[in-house]
């Protein structure tokens, strides 16, 4: 009889169902591990949760036989965190709470990458009940805005429970020499990989920017996207404007804007699989306006169809943008100067050859710098090591 010694991983996510970057990460890195150890997701669920997919969609989108996903009831509140916009606060119920602790017995190790407050709590305390090793993902910017601002969620709290952790891992530089410097843990940097299939890049028939992301102000700045269009379209009405995604406080605005441009600016609302790709393949230059971001996964699959990126000078982009042929910098949230970059992308557009040149080195240069099959090994070996 063939005995099973493959290793128990339980990972926490926030909502698999919101279906952003942080959770289709979760679900590709389990489906790519689930030959390697037993995977259960242990999925937070509140009524106040954006449902964008369902459980079938996921299932649909994700070849999930051999993963378990546990759903936990919880409890919900909006609270603004860090001055941002409103954001759903969860805690499990009192079901929800016995269930993790039976998802946390049952296991060797615990990867969470949400950073809910009370989730985290919850996590930590039956990490400890058993004896079990966790790491904390560091996957947004709310542990670096935590740990060095005075806003948000009551920091004192927030940062004592980080604290007590005692592994993590970081996909970012910045979050890495903080949390190396602040505390004697042990971090693992390994970025964000590139999980997409690799497929031939190609031209747009027209000059089309896309938009990747939640249509809200303080952290992906929708104001300042707004305000960069209509830079754009008085200079030059050839160029047009593709806008993926949906949720946050300024969806109205981009309704107007839509509205006003009706030639130029398209809203393509929340895309999945081959639609979000044929979103990104039919694009010529991807713009991300974020006032904050960590290691933007974005940035990572624009690079993955070829597609040169403006974004304004900040950690993350900073990190995914080196050198003039991936993009460019802009400094200070200077929406005129932004402008500037997209003209200057229309132009050289214009020379289809050397522009589609330009899209096979920014993906080739991609994929051999975040290509799926060395990153998920690392993080594998992240997790052996840790259960040591």
């Amino acid at each position: 009889m063939q005995v099973n010694t493959k290793l128990n991983i339980l990972i926490m996510p926030n909502s698999l169902y919101t279906f952003r970057g942080g959770e289709r990460f979760v679900l590709e890195l389990a489906v790519r591990l689930k030959d390697r150890f037993n995977i259960t997701i242990a999925n937070p669920v509140s009524r106040l949760d954006a449902r964008n997919v369902s459980r079938a969609e996921l299932e649909r989108l994700y070849d999930l036989r051999g993963v378990s996903i546990v759903d936990l009831p919880c409890m919900s509140r909006r609270a603004k965190v860090f001055d941002r916009e409103p954001y759903a606060m969860r805690a499990l119920t009192p079901l929800g709470a016995i269930k993790l602790a039976r998802l946390v017995k049952n296991s060797d190790l615990v990867y969470e990458v949400s950073i809910n407050p009370m989730i985290l709590a919850s996590v930590l305390a039956a990490a400890k009940l058993f004896n079990k090793k966790m790491i904390q993902g560091v996957h947004n910017f709310a542990v670096y805005e935590s740990l060095t601002s005075r806003s948000g969620w009551q920091p004192a709290a927030f940062n004592s429970a980080i604290g007590r952790i005692h592994y993590f891992h970081t996909v970012s530089r910045r979050d890495s020499k903080m949390l190396s410097s602040k505390f004697g843990a042990k971090v693992y940097r390994i970025p964000n990989p590139i999980f997409r299939k690799r497929t031939a890049v190609r031209n747009g028939k027209g000059f089309e920017c896309v938009f990747v992301g939640r249509f809200d102000k303080s952290q992906k700045g929708i104001d300042l996207l707004c305000e960069i269009i209509e830079n754009v379209l008085p200079r030059n009405r050839k160029i047009t404007f593709s806008l993926v995604g949906d949720g946050g406080d300024a969806t109205d605005m981009v309704k107007e804007l839509c509205r006003r441009y009706p030639k130029n600016v398209r809203l393509r609302g929340f895309l999945t699989g081959g639609n979000l790709d044929d979103a990104y393949g039919s694009a010529s230059v991807l713009i991300l306006t974020s006032r904050v971001e960590t290691f933007p996964m974005v940035l990572l699959e624009a690079q993955s169809h070829g597609l040169p990126s403006i974004a304004f000078d900040i950690d993350g982009p900073n990190e995914l943008i080196t050198g003039r042929k991936q993009g460019r910098l802009v400094r200070g949230f200077d929406t005129n100067a932004f402008a500037d970059c997209i003209l200057s992308y229309y132009n050289l557009w214009l020379k289809k050859n050397q522009y589609l040149r330009l899209k096979r080195q920014i993906a080739d240069e991609a994929y051999a710098r975040y290509g799926a099959d060395r990153i998920v090994n690392q993080i594998s070996k992240m997790f052996k090591d840790v259960i040591g």
